[in-house]
């Protein structure tokens, strides 16, 4: 039975996994206000990064977005578009659903704020290390530092038109391989690391096959969990280039294996809206941080969801649009109320009874659009504002 999504509150880990068992940790609830405005010191973030920005996504003379350690951004800088993101993506088009054989229309060929952009451009992200949920302002545990090595991270969220095509490739019988949709460029083709030493995520499990619909109706039915707020439509038509919605965390997976990715680990998500090591508050901004409509499209603003990449100003450090507001989006890993370890290149895969979503949706205060915050829903549930967005090799 599809459900709307309530608005949930802001759940943030306040206590080690050494010094609790995980059931009985302390847990800050932060029902948050409309609080517009959060400063911090430079001493209260100690993993300020000292990466090269390339890309700089601030937005000329607009003093509350983040500029890079190696300089300040200008008109030059902020202009989302194509030749600056096919630059990010090094000319590469690795995406199923923007393949040349049928690589246009809308949802494919058209996002961006004023349109004309490949929507399955993939900015990369550079190795580094940053602490987890942290940004110095409402969330300043310190114990959970990472490392990610580089990868790349799809600029947008997965519209519609480019999932449409998803849906007629498992009409016609596709389904995922067993372990697919492993991070095969970290740890010798092993994956990312999990809790057990010597352990690394399994991939894809055949047995989930049977959780993929495989014709129209169906897939139709399914992804109708909102008549209000829901995207998919029966036909092509006017939402194309909206992000794809009421997608269950087993169908956003196989989605992105079946385009050439896989889905994004939480620490990975995270590294991108934190701006690695800049540890920003929102993905457009350390502390102060401002958000504003301009920004995101959050506690019901535009009373709708909006095409993928309609708020530029909100744009991360490496192009990420819609990082915050609009739609929440599936991670890899399930939830826990504590991260379990010190992580390189890590996934949390003990407790998969429910899966990480981040970002925050159009109906969500402030305090839930943040680079730090995390929720979970049950992987087979279905939600108007919970999309994806897929991850990809360097």
């Amino acid at each position: 039975m599809a459900e709307s999504r309530p608005t949930r509150a802001v759940v943030v880990a306040t206590a080690s996994f050494a010094s609790c068992v995980v059931a009985a940790c302390s847990l800050l609830v932060d029902t948050g206000g409309l609080v517009a405005t959060v400063e911090a010191t430079d001493a209260q973030r100690p993993l300020d990064s000292a990466f090269t920005q390339v890309f700089d996504a601030a937005d000329a003379g607009d003093p509350n977005q983040a500029t890079g350690d190696s300089g300040t951004g200008d008109a030059s800088d902020v202009a989302s578009t194509d030749a600056s993101v096919d630059a990010a993506d090094g000319g590469r088009a690795t995406a199923t659903s923007c393949a040349p054989a049928d690589g246009t229309g809308r949802g494919v060929t058209d996002c961006g704020p004023v349109g004309g952009e490949s929507c399955c451009a993939s900015p990369p992200i550079p190795t580094g290390t940053f602490l987890r949920s942290y940004d110095g302002v409402g969330h300043t545990n310190t114990d959970y530092q990472a490392t990610v090595r580089g990868f790349r991270l799809d600029r947008f969220e997965v519209t519609v038109g480019r999932y449409r095509k998803f849906v007629a490739a498992t009409n016609g019988g596709w389904l995922p391989s067993e372990g697919s949709g492993k991070h095969a460029h970290v740890s010798g083709g092993k994956g990312l690391s999990s809790e057990m030493p010597g352990t690394y995520e399994p991939g894809w499990n055949a047995a989930w096959n049977a959780k993929l619909s495989h014709d129209q109706l169906a897939w139709t039915t399914n992804l109708s969990c909102n008549p209000t707020f829901q995207t998919w439509t029966t036909l092509p038509g006017p939402n194309e280039s909206r992000p794809l919605v009421c997608a269950t965390w087993f169908e956003a997976y196989a989605f992105c294996i079946w385009d050439g990715g896989f889905l994004p680990s939480e620490t990975e998500w995270n590294d991108a809206a934190a701006g690695g090591g800049e540890q920003r508050v929102y993905p457009w901004s350390k502390a102060p941080a401002s958000i504003d409509a301009s920004y995101a499209n959050y506690n019901a603003g535009a009373g709708a969801l909006l095409s993928v990449g309609n708020t530029p100003k909100g744009d991360g450090k490496w192009l990420h649009a819609d990082l915050a507001g609009n739609v929440w989006e599936w991670v890899l890993d399930g939830y826990q109320a504590t991260y379990p370890f010190v992580c390189d290149d890590c996934v949390a895969l003990a407790s998969i009874g429910n899966r990480v979503i981040r970002g925050g949706g159009l109906f969500n205060e402030p305090s839930a659009l943040t680079a730090s915050n995390r929720d979970y829903y049950e992987p087979s549930q279905r939600f108007f504002d919970v999309g994806l967005r897929c991850a990809r090799t360097p």
